[in-house]
């Protein structure tokens, strides 16, 4: 018989702690697909936009380039950082 072996871990079911995920993960997902702000924002007191990007090198001395991302949070002023991503 052809095939592959397979090994079948038996994994923990994770316990999840409904307050610590929504204060962890509070930014609305969809928020990823748009430029603007989801949440109120004083425009006379806009720092920073809601969204930015920067080309960076891939690596040092590449000449390939990837995309850094970064979405603020609104919560800035109370220590929590920006959201970051990269893309290629």
């Amino acid at each position: 018989m052809h095939g592959t072996n397979s090994v079948h871990l038996r994994l923990p079911k994770p316990v999840l702690n409904a307050s610590e995920v929504t204060q962890l993960f509070s930014h609305p997902l969809a928020s990823f697909l748009s430029t603007e702000s989801p949440f109120p924002q004083d425009q006379s007191t806009v720092e920073f936009p809601y969204y930015s990007y920067e080309d960076i090198p891939f690596h040092k001395g590449s000449s390939r380039k990837v995309r850094l991302h970064r979405f603020l949070t609104g919560r800035e002023a109370g220590g929590v950082k920006p959201i970051f991503g990269v893309t290629a």
